[in-house]
């Protein structure tokens, strides 16, 4: 069936399809369902250009004998008012602009997001207003090219493994639940992943983070561990991570990759729990670090100097975390820079991450702090300071006692 310079409208009704169908002008659903099933295989294309409307409870749903549906760069896919698209089609490919409101999309298979705008003018699919956005069961969830989700109020979830390319990005507002993988899939962050006032859950077999995750007032519940990679960055401020036992967050020491944390909660998922906290002793080489300092802090005759001056200007290839106003409770140890996870290297070229760490409680962690073996050639003092922080042991406490310590400096130049 071939809609070309002309209108279809169904209205009331439903029209059932055995076959290919393509729309190059406009189609209009109100209140009626189009269902598209085949033995043959057929593929479904919404064309360069096309305008597919769907709403006032309407549907389109297409069957796991379509071979593939594709959404054309140019086409726009309107839903709105209880309107569902459904995808039972093995090959999903979605090159258009999507626009929800208060609607459906589903794929059940794989899927891509492969947008050809420009950074710029990204193709994007916008979802508002009480919308849901299932990959359900999908092998493959796909981003490559400059697509862009922006989602408020919308329920998102994505089962299968996950990719997000370096020029992908994803904005969610107010999301009642953003979740991405599944226990037996992978999540790969290359682009910006940016959550806001939201619950979320992350969960993969294998959790990957390459480029920016951002997180504002959101709940953030995290199922394993995220390896943080090259110049990558996670940014919280205001929110609560729930953590389960074995989650926690990795990164190298000479990798450039970043946390930063402001009135920011980390504690177990499940009450009475543990987790593994954040460790910046994975033994991934970037590059010798000769030290973490471009420049050391500095003072005047008198005694005095800036913030600048007296925090020094920081090595940018060394990774860093840095907390403001944030807590801890029950991990095994909350912050960890160990320089013998660099033990292969020789000893002149250990450098444990920098962590600098202020107005920040540790609540029953098992090891607070531990910065060891931090060592340069050029005998430069480790970059690292703790401040105003609070380290607190109660009934509660679930390691053995014999293991508690708050803060732990072996083998290091002054912190």
């Amino acid at each position: 069936m071939l809609l070309n310079g002309g209108q279809l409208e169904i209205t009331n009704t439903d029209l059932n399809i055995n076959g290919g169908f393509n729309i190059n002008d406009l189609c209009v659903l109100n209140n009626g369902d189009l269902n598209i099933y085949s033995t043959t295989g057929p593929d479904v294309t919404i064309g360069a250009n096309a305008n597919l409307n769907i709403t006032n409870s309407s549907s389109i749903d297409l069957f796991s004998a379509v071979y593939q549906f594709l959404i054309e760069n140019g086409a726009s896919v309107n839903l709105s008012s209880n309107s569902i698209l459904r995808s039972r089609s093995a090959t999903n490919v979605v090159r258009g602009a999507i626009n929800m409101d208060n609607s459906q999309l589903w794929f059940h298979d794989e899927v891509l997001f492969a947008g050809t705008g420009t950074a710029g003018d990204p193709t994007k699919l916008t979802s508002i207003a009480g919308s849901y956005i299932y990959c359900y069961l999908s092998s493959g969830i796909t981003f490559t090219g400059t697509y862009e989700f922006e989602c408020d109020n919308t329920d998102v979830k994505m089962y299968g493994d996950f990719d997000l390319g370096s020029s992908n990005k994803i904005i969610c507002t107010n999301s009642p639940n953003f979740r991405l993988g599944s226990s037996n899939k992978t999540v790969l962050i290359k682009g910006d992943l940016d959550i806001r006032g939201s619950t979320s859950l992350l969960w993969g077999a294998a959790i990957d983070l390459y480029g920016k995750l951002i997180l504002n007032g959101t709940t953030f519940s995290l199922y394993n561990r995220i390896t943080m990679h090259e110049n990558s960055l996670l940014d919280s401020e205001n929110d609560f991570f729930e953590l389960y036992q074995d989650a926690g967050i990795n990164l190298s020491a000479s990798c450039g990759s970043t946390i930063k944390a402001k009135n920011t909660n980390f504690k177990p998922k499940n009450p009475g729990g543990t987790w593994k906290g954040i460790n910046l002793a994975t033994n991934v080489d970037c590059g010798i670090v000769s030290s973490q300092f471009l420049q050391v802090p500095q003072i005047d005759n008198n005694g005095n100097c800036s913030d600048e001056d007296w925090s020094g200007i920081l090595n940018e290839s060394v990774s860093k975390v840095e907390l403001y106003g944030c807590s801890f409770v029950n991990a095994e140890v909350a912050i960890d820079a160990d320089g013998y996870a660099q033990r292969a290297k020789s000893y002149d070229d250990r450098g444990a991450a920098i962590i600098r760490v202020r107005e920040t409680t540790f609540t029953n962690c098992q090891k607070g702090i531990r910065i060891k073996d931090y060592h340069n050639a050029n005998g430069d003092p480790n970059a690292s300071y703790i401040m105003t922080c609070d380290f607190i042991t109660d009934d509660a406490y679930p390691f053995p006692k014999h293991d508690l310590t708050h803060i732990e400096l072996t083998r290091i130049i002054h912190v």
